[in-house]
């Protein structure tokens, strides 16, 4: 029946890169590349970009505790999941089983981090591995991260050693079937790496 159709709706976690949010073309962007597969449903992980840059820094200056940091990190993934929210107009839900069972929505992931999250609380942890780890509890079929470049690699394995993704993400992705890096500063949307 389409009812039973709707609860096995595949779902993609989508891991918009902070850095995007710099621009203003990211909603046309993201809108086209999420309506390429429309029969998909999208759990959205938003990084925190020049926010969470600023707590680097902090850091830098500080020395500070690295617990704090992370916290502080993922605190403020909670504002740029809400901007991307608002510019977008995608719903913004709090908790993964909050995820609704069709269309696209942003997840904040702070609730699931401080409930359910394995990962280390250290700037070893990105919001890359967040989303990968995010990816591994819906079962999900497949993990994007768009970010503003492509990795050198195809291997998704050399990506954490060319910095592209943190130490930890080669770990947190070790059941996700497929992984994938789209450049969304490419206007065509096509420089897309991954298995």
């Amino acid at each position: 029946s389409w009812g039973n159709r709707m609860t096995e709706c595949p779902i993609r976690v989508v891991k918009v890169g902070g850095s995007l949010l710099e621009n203003e073309w990211l909603p046309e962007r993201l809108q086209r590349l999420l309506q390429m597969s429309p029969h998909v449903r999208h759990g959205l992980v938003v990084g925190g970009g020049s926010l969470v840059d600023t707590v680097r820094r902090w850091d830098h200056t500080h020395g500070l505790p690295q617990p704090w940091c992370h916290w502080s990190s993922i605190r403020l993934m909670s504002e740029t999941a809400r901007l991307l929210a608002q510019v977008c107009a995608l719903p913004l839900v709090n908790d993964i089983p909050e995820l609704p069972q069709t269309g696209n929505s942003i997840l904040d992931c702070r609730q699931f981090m401080a409930r359910q999250s394995q990962l280390p609380q250290s700037w070893q942890t990105s919001s890359d591995s967040m989303a990968a780890e995010i990816a591994q509890i819906l079962n999900a079929d497949e993990l994007w991260l768009l970010k503003s470049a492509v990795p050198a690699s195809r291997l998704v394995s050399a990506w954490p050693a060319d910095g592209f993704v943190d130490s930890q993400f080669a770990q947190a992705i070790e059941n996700t079937r497929q992984v994938f890096a789209v450049n969304l500063a490419d206007p065509d949307l096509l420089s897309i790496r991954g298995i």
